[in-house]
């Protein structure tokens, strides 16, 4: 279990990262509409794969663990398909409009992230059976081989001066080699994943998915739609400067994702058989979400200008801006994390779906309206204040609702220590400081300030991994 959750933030990382270096060296050598288009495919392909999963992975790998009747790795392969036939017949009508009217960039990005998408949900599909059998680090390393060599392609497209087509289409070869080596690596373990089921099965597991799959589809929706108005507005260039910030904004919520996964599974658990301990729980991943939320917010912060000069050199500083902006968010995004996953835990599912379309309408109309009036900054503002509105609603709903007894005050002192630290780099920057001694100084106080405030349970802590080392 502790390999298989390993393997999965290893491969999540890979796919973050890998995304992140190819956009960065695409920006670095001067190619300011391929990023755009490359970052409209992605964007794409993230859509694509949220819609069409249609929550069909984790029911589908449950009814197999399950043994239930008519369920089988290729029906489930079946099904995918079956869902994503008017998702990609939608992509391509929106493909030609792009291509008749003389987008020809737009129409390239979405042909290519709608290829990606539906090739990477046949995928997916053919990982269910290695979750039932409790194998998932296999899926997990073809992962991370697909990212690392669809990297390697964009490199050697690059390399080669070929067209920026060429360089967009890298995303749906490197989801076709993962198609691929799964279907291998299923075939030898048996699992059958080319068999056909017609037993009415699949309709069963698309009821039941039906929710999960809404839910998802909207909180994708509500943290991406500004990406579109951004498309629409400004065109194809400008995204690819805010993709790029995305990029890194990926990477920067990738600690709460691994947070997730391993702490999840152990609030459900706790739940059913210790209340008081599901309650404390509760309390330490609330206190760990906002200590490693601040960190990585404030490093964020005073790193920006150096981190986007070094992914994308000076033609990109404008949008050291709209990172900063955006890191704020991502600490509410943390919060949000943490409190949807505590409401899915308390079966309010259909309250998070309420919070994604309020937090979805309040994003893209603020986006239409600061688009227009402050470029790529009024983008990730309507992306701030939608994201802190949905992380004020959940922990709002979680509050009156869950009875958890979470204790507010330490939270309040880590925000304002780490908002005053902040501040002061920023200010220490402005006079001439470098960013980086700030980043390193400004993180190093609040890291200090937190073992502090946290007291002697967190220097016992701290002292038994510095013996262990």
């Amino acid at each position: 279990m502790a390999l298989a959750t390993v393997v999965q933030g290893l491969a999540r990382f890979a796919q973050l990262s890998t995304l992140a270096v190819a956009s960065a060296l695409i920006a670095r050598h001067e190619m300011a509409s391929v990023l755009g288009t490359y970052g409209l495919a992605v964007l794409v392909l993230n859509l694509i794969q949220t819609c069409g999963d249609w929550g069909l992975t984790p029911i589908g790998a449950q009814a197999l663990v399950d043994g239930e009747p008519g369920v089988s790795p290729g029906g489930l392969v079946r099904i995918r398909a079956m869902v994503q036939a008017p998702i990609a017949g939608l992509c391509v009508v929106a493909t030609v409009i792009a291509w008749s009217t003389g987008h020809n960039d737009v129409a390239t990005g979405l042909a290519a992230g709608a290829a990606a998408g539906v090739i990477g949900n046949l995928a997916a599909s053919m990982m269910a059976p290695f979750q039932a059998a409790h194998r998932t680090e296999v899926p997990a390393w073809i992962d991370v081989g697909s990212r690392v060599a669809g990297l390697g392609m964009v490199i050697l497209a690059i390399a080669a001066g070929a067209a920026g087509w060429v360089v967009v289409w890298t995303v749906p070869a490197m989801t076709l080699l993962d198609l691929l080596a799964t279907a291998y690596a299923g075939h030898r373990r048996g699992f059958g994943v080319w068999e056909v089921d017609r037993s009415g099965a699949g309709r069963r597991l698309l009821r039941r998915a039906t929710p999960l799959a809404v839910l998802n589809i909207f909180s994708v929706l509500y943290l991406r739609a500004n990406s579109l108005v951004v498309l629409a507005v400004l065109g194809t260039a400008s995204l690819g400067a805010y993709s790029l910030v995305f990029r890194v904004v990926d990477v920067l919520v990738l600690a709460p994702s691994l947070f997730l996964i391993v702490f999840f599974p152990v609030l459900v658990r706790l739940r059913s058989i210790d209340l008081a301990g599901y309650r404390g729980a509760c309390q330490q991943a609330h206190d760990a979400f906002m200590a490693i939320g601040c960190a990585l917010t404030l490093a964020t912060i005073l790193a920006a200008h150096p981190l986007i000069r070094l992914l994308g050199g000076g033609e990109y500083l404008g949008a050291v801006t709209p990172l900063r902006i955006l890191a704020v968010a991502g600490l509410a995004g943390f919060a949000n994390a943490l409190f949807s996953q505590l409401m899915i835990i308390e079966g309010l599912q259909a309250t998070i779906l309420r919070v994604s379309v309020v937090a979805l309408a309040v994003n893209l109309g603020l986006s239409v309206l600061l688009v227009h009036t402050d470029q790529l900054n009024g983008a990730a503002t309507a992306a701030a204040i939608s994201e802190i509105l949905g992380a004020a609603m959940v922990i709002g709903i979680v509050s009156s609702r869950a009875k958890l007894g979470i204790r507010w005050r330490r939270s309040v002192l880590v925000v304002l220590g780490a908002s005053a630290v902040t501040a002061a780099g920023l200010v220490a920057e402005h006079i001439g400081v470098s960013a980086i001694v700030t980043t390193v100084v400004g993180t190093m106080l609040f890291a200090g300030g937190w073992f502090g405030l946290q007291g002697q349970q967190a220097r016992a802590l701290l002292a038994h991994y510095v013996r262990q080392g």
